[in-house]
């Protein structure tokens, strides 16, 4: 009976799984044949080659703007519409209530309200461009095409696009990048329960003079660490990528090769998607943004670019002072003048199958008041009793933003000086972004708004209400990071510091570790001519100098290990982290074990929230502050010799409780696998599965090659989770034959081919060029009525 009940139950997921995969293919987009599209001034060709990638082939650019919308439309649909929504804060609408705390942060932050107001500020091209945009996605919506399997799924039509819809993404996407609020968070946990001392000794870069004199007293109260995991479980701030550029006379061809990977969180479907558009006065090939009418990183024949984060600290959280009225509440807090009431706005959230829910939303002169998302519930807050509250203050969050205006003006530049001046308009999320032309000029600008602070370091929250660590301006465009045809010929950047120390502005008081940049750096200087063979080559490399780095540190404190049969062997490791090679799991999971050992004790509970490695931390600790190595749990005093021969017994441990003693037959790729999980499913148990594309992966996060991975204690140890979202190297001479790769692929529909066809070649290194007329193998023609 109870193989016959098991038999019935596979035998209706398969029938489940089956309707559902065939509901998927009828809602597959037809990639030939003639079309009618109301809003066409011209016919438009859309090309597609072996991979889907299309070529739209248009009369003028309005037409080419409505196409691309379309073509958005037809493969990345259901992908749009959750960035829609994520911004709008109406993912509850969906999804019910495991939408309510993404909305409730959404809601708070004012993204849409935001974008739409910037959107109101463009100039009139740039306008013109996302309103044609939007009337590619409807003619699209209009045609009334079977959906794909997840509106089925969720039982709703999109509502029809509108032009401001397309600026929320640079929002979301500023929220990941522009990611000081996090560790300003950490940092904050940290200082609240142990003091400023400790917490700046946890961070070991130096500090400018002016640091934050906040007090311990000031902090108390507020929920850091509360708060940090409730805005990190909405936005997952992981910044990371390369870029670099060589002048043609370092170059093969003789001119300009220009590189670059953006690191990104992994999703499915990817969050690129690949197009060349055609026009008489406009020509680009390379990445867009389902969603986006513009090109954010490639070529347009003349100029090609490419763009990392800068981790500059371009926001700060202010402690502000409330004050307390007859009824006990708060309705205002202190400035520098005086007390001002909150500025106070009401959000609805209505979440599937539940009752409506309003939020009450307050700000600040420096920004919304982000403790509130630690409500309870929406609903009329219960303020009384409160005494501090902290409001975020971005550049991101800041009006008048004209990064789109950037965008399409940088689109249209045909020489490095025109896509400098381009660059002026970039406000956020501030980005290193390079660029080279055909002429033979390269160049590079951090471009953004960077605020001035009157004092402070922006490490910790400060004081709101003395105005003592308020912003002054914006740090000028022409004093920004820059510079044009160096003498050198190179130009890297791979999130390492960007200005010597003599900077006159305060960028960052941290800076991510150069491993990443130091190997692109030795590669190119050990190279006499950079070809794009040997770019390509140098996005691949795996060599992780973080364990070159920390290697001999670690073995310097193990004259207690018994068997040193495999530490001998660790040791002679050069630091490859291949995915066929044992000694990347048997370091990682030592770094981790010796990092436990020392911190574990001293952090107690916020222990967990200690992401990462931490590398240059755990080198200053083995190599002279010698006093974290005593675990304050016991009553001897215990060496760093001790915890970190301890740690290696318990990786020995923990490779015998898997039963992978004989390390020979243990592979890095066989635990650091590469997961893109799907948008919907991903985030739901049982069918988190569906849709998901998963690869064997080598590398580290300090690799160039970038493979960063969840720690050993996660539920899925060393998922490799972060990494390049796109490759491409564009060699100036001869730009047709610039080189891309993609995890992933083209299409959002799990049925369609082109749903994962190039995950394998973006793996093993392997890239694709933009499609050439010749390598068309479909072809739709829209025409106008």
């Amino acid at each position: 009976m109870l193989f016959w009940f098991a038999a019935f139950i596979v035998m209706a997921l398969g029938l489940i799984a089956g309707a559902m995969r065939l509901a998927d293919w009828r809602a597959l987009p037809a990639y030939e044949g003639t079309v009618t599209a109301k809003g066409l001034l011209a016919p438009v060709t859309i090309g597609r080659d072996k991979h889907g990638i299309p070529l739209i082939t248009a009369a003028s650019e309005d037409d080419a703007y409505f196409a691309l919308g379309y073509v958005h439309a037809q493969d990345r649909l259901f992908e749009m519409e959750m960035m829609r929504r994520q911004g709008q804060g109406r993912l509850a609408e969906l999804v019910g209530n495991p939408g309510i705390a993404p909305d409730r942060f959404m809601l708070t932050l004012g993204v849409y309200r935001r974008a739409a107001a910037d959107f109101a500020g463009l100039d009139e091209p740039t306008r013109r461009a996302f309103a044609r945009y939007a009337e590619g996605v409807n003619a699209w919506l209009d045609e009334r095409h079977p959906l794909p399997l997840e509106f089925d799924l969720l039982q709703f039509r999109p509502e029809r696009w509108q032009p401001a819809d397309s600026l929320v993404w640079q929002k979301l996407m500023g929220l990941q990048l522009s990611s000081n609020w996090d560790r300003e968070l950490a940092q904050a946990a940290l200082a609240a329960k142990f003091g400023l001392a400790l917490a700046a000794a946890l961070d070991p870069d130096p500090r400018p003079t002016d640091a934050v004199t906040i007090s311990q007293s000031d902090l108390a109260g507020l929920r850091f660490a509360d708060l940090r995991r409730a805005m990190t479980e909405v936005v997952q701030p992981n910044s990371a990528s390369n870029v670099w550029t060589v002048a043609g006379n370092r170059t093969a061809t003789g001119k300009p090769i220009l590189a670059n990977d953006p690191h990104l969180n992994f999703q499915a479907p990817s969050i690129w998607y690949f197009v060349g558009i055609d026009t008489p006065d406009l020509k680009m090939f390379g990445a867009t943004i389902p969603g986006v009418p513009l090109q954010i990183v490639g070529h347009n024949g003349h100029v090609a670019w490419g763009l990392t984060t800068t981790e500059s600290d371009t926001s700060d959280l202010f402690v502000e002072q409330t004050v307390e009225n007859q009824a006990g509440g708060t309705d205002s807090y202190v400035t520098p003048t005086g007390a001002e009431p909150f500025i106070v706005r009401t959000e609805t959230i209505r979440p599937r199958f539940n009752a409506a829910m309003t939020l009450t939303v307050r700000e600040t002169r420096h920004g919304p008041v982000v403790s509130d998302i630690l409500g309870a519930s929406p609903g009329t807050p219960d303020y009384a009793g409160e005494k501090r509250v902290l409001a975020l203050a971005a550049g991101l969050l800041a009006p008048d933003d004209r990064s789109a205006q950037a965008l399409y003006r940088m689109n249209h530049a045909a020489t490095v000086d025109a896509f400098r001046a381009a660059l002026a308009d970039f406000h956020a999320p501030q980005q290193n972004i390079m660029f080279a032309d055909t002429a033979g000029g390269i160049g590079y600008v951090a471009a953004g708004r960077v605020p001035i602070r009157k004092s402070g370091d922006g490490m910790t929250p400060v004081p709101g209400w003395s105005g003592d660590y308020d912003w002054t301006g914006w740090i000028p465009f022409a004093e920004l990071p820059q510079s044009l045809n160096p003498p050198s010929g190179v130009l890297i950047n791979a999130n390492n510091k960007m200005v010597p120390d003599g900077y006159p502005y305060l960028l960052a008081a941290h800076w991510p570790e150069a491993y990443r940049a130091n190997r692109i750096r030795d590669a190119i200087a050990a190279t006499p001519r950079v070809s794009p063979d040997t770019t390509a080559a140098l996005q691949q490399d795996v060599v992780s100098l973080m364990a070159r780095d920390l290697l001999p540190v670690l073995m310097a404190h193990t004259a207690g290990v018994g068997d040193k049969k495999l530490l001998d062997r660790l040791k002679s490791w050069d630091g490859t982290a291949a995915r066929d090679k044992w000694e990347p799991l048997v370091f990682a999971v030592w770094m981790e074990r010796v990092k436990r050992r020392i911190f574990a004790d001293d952090l107690g509970d916020l222990y967990p929230d200690f992401g990462g490695a931490r590398p240059l931390l755990m080198r200053d600790v083995l190599t002279g502050e010698a006093d974290w190595c005593d675990d304050k749990t016991t009553q001897a005093t215990e060496t760093c010799d001790q915890m970190v021969s301890a740690a290696w017994a318990d990786t020995l441990a923990w490779l015998k409780e898997r039963r992978l003693s004989t390390v020979d037959k243990v592979h890095w790729g066989n635990f650091h696998q590469a997961r893109f999980p799907h948008l919907l499913f991903g985030n739901f148990p049982v069918i988190g599965g569906l849709g998901a594309l998963s690869i064997a992966t080598p590398g580290d996060t300090y690799t160039v090659n970038r493979g960063t991975f969840l720690s050993p204690a996660s539920r899925a140890p060393f998922r490799h989770v972060h990494g390049s979202s796109l490759r491409a190297v564009y060699d100036l001479g001869d730009l047709a034959a610039s080189r891309f790769a993609l995890p992933g692929g083209q299409s959002g529909q799990i049925a369609s081919r082109h749903y994962g066809d190039l995950l394998r070649d973006w793996r093993d290194g392997r890239y694709f060029t933009q499609p050439a007329p010749a390598a068309i193998v479909n072809r739709l023609t829209l025409n106008p009525p």
